[in-house]
């Protein structure tokens, strides 16, 4: 419908009436909604008929509804003007009369009760007063009703104390009429007719009440949790929340409520203290707004303890409401104690198992508790994500917990000593014993795996040991003994005769993942001595140690990608896989550039001199001595070699003539085929620093009898070169000399 249509329309339906003598009213409950609202509209409502007495329009009465925005904005002045009376519905328009609100709802539910025929009736007769019609009950007989003069009306799906509950529920800006219809009538008889056996099914959260019988409630082992929920929300919202009982009229009342409507809901009985009659009706006693009942109890309450009720005010609205997520995590008032109950709960966990009985060791349990994003405790549907072994479901049960521990903080003051104490530290104490299973198996494994992560951290400290020479007594790796893990931390020399690569090798095993993986050895099978977690007396599992440290010794410390456990969601144990494999991923360079500094070395000795030959250290002194003899010589023919004699290195090879021997050992063993670690354990005798001075003692000699050897023919040359005899017979004696000299440095080659 296009602007201006509207205006035709009525123009066209208040001339047919004018023929017939009739008055147009129009009622438009909110112009705002309406289709093709504009100026020629209102102006069309609002135009008498003496102002088009041409067109024989009859009389109209124009009743408009509007907010006070849109009638601010959008109403012309002129417009404004014409309107003959105001009819102002506040928001809050029962504000302190409950009375009038109670009766807007029974009439509101008697209406919709009544079919058309007797509501016809009753308008042609003017609708008279004494005359209003009721409806006949034949849904909620016994429920609570509002007294409209001489007659009852049923409020069946309500009861008094539930009108006035929602309604203070609502916020202020929807307690208007429309609003109550639409957010409250409507929705709650649709629940009750199309299915009383689930009434009420919409949660409201409880404030400002006193939880004694809802703790009676949520206690009953018996009730299924959604039962639990549904009871307390009826007995406190319909009900007056009170553990009574009563009869009136031979009728049985719970909670204010009468026991069959208990029985035609579905709901359990619940047995409580019986009183006498109240001297007004239950009706009339919950007739007080929620914000008037008890005010005095439900102040002292929030002020005795606000972050209780604060914190299980959170607790109901996650557990009523399955899309409502805890926010954990946050600061805020109302979580502050949700956060502090998740924190102490781990805490009392941790504390409170006997870890070492249940065989956890100490440092196993304690990575776990020293990941921050860890807990054995979380609380299911809570906004800061968390990998957590428990998720506490959205229950009653987790209810219970979680108010020990709140109660325990903000009553208790971090202690049992508050009313009820010892009853909640039971529960506590049953639901411990209930997942200590789970708690444990989970520090001990992940993904159907064992966490080994001691067993990588020993092969590491192994490996740390070969490269810092701790193990060059041993042969391979399995003779390795336990108990060389144990012994003092030696000092690390690099001044040693290896590689680059290996003393790259030994910084890494040295450093800060080194140390942390020693500690772990060291730490992991203490037994504490008490019950304190921090304890500092410990005794020392010596057997599981050994036990564990031979299982790694039987692998060869060889470990594929796939032995280790580089999937571990908890990072303070995959680390020393990582670190593992960091240290395994460079072994192979390692052995390859000692090996072929080894290897050269060899092959030089190899080439001046025959190893066949060389069965002990004497062969060395020998070697050596024979070298100073050239060197003698040397000087006593004035040949240039005696100048470049270096006395301190072989002095040096003379002396450390049985290092040198068991380097040339140990230099060809590691040349031998055999694994990566074996050769590694080899190479940790550090034969090239045995072997350089040697190298070094040989190949300078080398060099020199190649020199004394050109300088012996070039002076023979010239000794007999012109064949003179006296000058033969002049050089016979330096001639003797130097062959001898060229004598012994033949002796040396050989």
């Amino acid at each position: 419908m296009e602007p201006g249509d509207l205006r035709t329309v009525i123009e066209e339906i208040r001339q047919e009436l004018y023929k017939k003598n009739k008055v147009l009213t129009i009622l438009i409950e909110d112009i705002t909604a309406a289709s093709g609202v504009d100026d020629s509209l209102l102006d069309a409502l609002l135009t008498n008929k003496r102002g088009y007495t041409d067109k024989k329009l009859c009389r109209i009465n124009s009743i408009v509804g509007v907010a006070d925005g849109y009638y601010r904005d959008n109403f012309r002045t002129n417009t404004k003007g014409r309107i003959k009376k105001f009819i102002i519905v506040p928001d809050e328009m029962f504000n302190g009369d409950d009375d009038g609100l109670i009766e807007f709802f029974a009439r509101y539910l008697n209406t919709v009760s009544l079919d058309t025929k007797t509501i016809e009736a009753w308008l042609k007769e003017k609708a008279p007063a004494d005359k209003y019609p009721i409806h006949e009950v034949t849904l909620g007989q016994n429920w609570d009703s509002y007294q409209l003069g001489d007659t009852s009306i049923n409020i069946f799906p309500f009861t008094r104390h539930a009108i006035l509950y929602l309604y203070q529920k609502q916020d202020v800006t929807l307690r208007n009429p429309r609003a109550i219809m639409r957010n409250l009538i409507e929705p709650y008889v649709k629940d009750a007719i199309e299915s009383l056996d689930t009434y009420p099914s919409r949660r409201t959260t409880l404030t400002g009440i006193n939880p004694k019988l809802q703790n009676k409630i949520y206690n009953d082992t018996e009730l299924e949790d959604d039962i639990k929920i549904r009871l307390t929300q009826f007995m406190y919202i319909w009900g007056n929340g009170r553990d009574e009982i009563y009869e009136e009229n031979g009728i049985r009342y719970i909670a204010g409520i009468a026991e069959s409507v208990y029985k035609e809901l579905g709901l359990p009985l619940i047995d409580g203290k019986a009183v006498s009659k109240p001297k007004v009706s239950i009706t009339a006693e919950v007739t007080v707004p929620e914000k008037k009942v008890n005010h005095n109890e439900v102040v002292n309450v929030e002020k005795e303890n606000e972050q209780v009720v604060v914190a299980l005010k959170e607790v109901d609205k996650w557990i009523e409401n399955k899309d409502y997520k805890l926010s954990i995590g946050a600061t805020t008032k109302n979580v502050r104690a949700l956060n502090d109950a998740r924190k102490n709960i781990n805490d009392f966990l941790y504390s409170v198992i006997d870890w070492t009985s249940e065989g956890v060791p100490i440092d196993a349990m304690v990575k776990i508790k020293n990941t921050s994003s860890k807990f054995l405790v979380a609380f299911e549907r809570q906004t800061m994500n968390s990998d957590a072994v428990v998720l506490l479901p959205a229950s009653i049960e987790s209810r219970k917990i979680i108010e020990a521990f709140v109660r325990w903080s903000e009553v208790g003051n971090k202690s049992w000593d508050f009313p009820n104490g010892t009853d909640y530290l039971y529960r506590v104490q049953k639901w411990t014993e209930s997942i200590k299973s789970l708690l444990v198996d989970s520090i001990l494994h992940y993904d159907n795996k064992t966490a080994d992560y001691f067993s990588y951290a020993t092969a590491a400290e192994f490996y740390h040991l070969i490269l810092n020479g701790s193990c060059k007594k041993y042969q391979n790796p399995t003779n390795f003994a336990p108990d060389i893990l144990l012994k003092k931390k030696e000092t690390v020399d690099y001044n040693n005769g290896h590689t680059k690569a290996w003393n790259d090798l030994l910084k890494i095993t040295s450093g800060s993942d080194g140390e942390d993986a020693r500690n772990c050895v060291l730490q992991y099978y203490n037994l504490p001595q008490g019950t304190s977690i921090t304890s500092t007396n410990y005794e020392y599992d010596y057997t599981a140690f050994s036990k564990a440290v031979r299982k790694v010794i039987n692998t060869r410390l060889e470990y594929s990608d796939v032995d280790l456990q580089l999937d571990d969601p908890v990072k303070k144990r995959r680390i020393y896989s990582e670190y593992l494999k960091k240290i395994m991923d460079r072994v192979p360079t390692v052995v390859e550039e000692e090996r072929s500094l080894i290897k050269k070395s060899i092959e030089v000795i190899e080439s001046l001199i025959d190893l066949d030959d060389v069965d002990d250290e004497d062969d060395i002194k020998e070697i050596v001595d024979s070298i100073r003899g050239f060197y003698n010589r040397a000087n006593q023919s004035h040949i240039g070699a005696a100048v470049r004699m270096d006395n301190g290195l072989l002095l040096s090879c003379k002396k450390n003539a049985a290092i040198i021997f068991s380097a040339i050992k140990n230099g060809k063993q590691a040349l031998e085929d055999c694994s990566l670690v074996e050769s590694l354990i080899r190479m940790s005798k550090d034969p090239l620093n045995g072997l350089k001075p040697f190298v070094d003692l040989l190949s300078k000699t080398s060099a020199d009898l190649e020199k004394a050897d050109q300088e012996i023919n070039t002076r023979l040359q010239t000794a007999i070169g012109d064949g003179n005899d006296e000058t033969i017979e002049e050089y016979k004696a330096e001639k003797d000399k130097l062959k001898e000299c060229k004598s012994m440095l033949e002796e040396v080659k050989e």
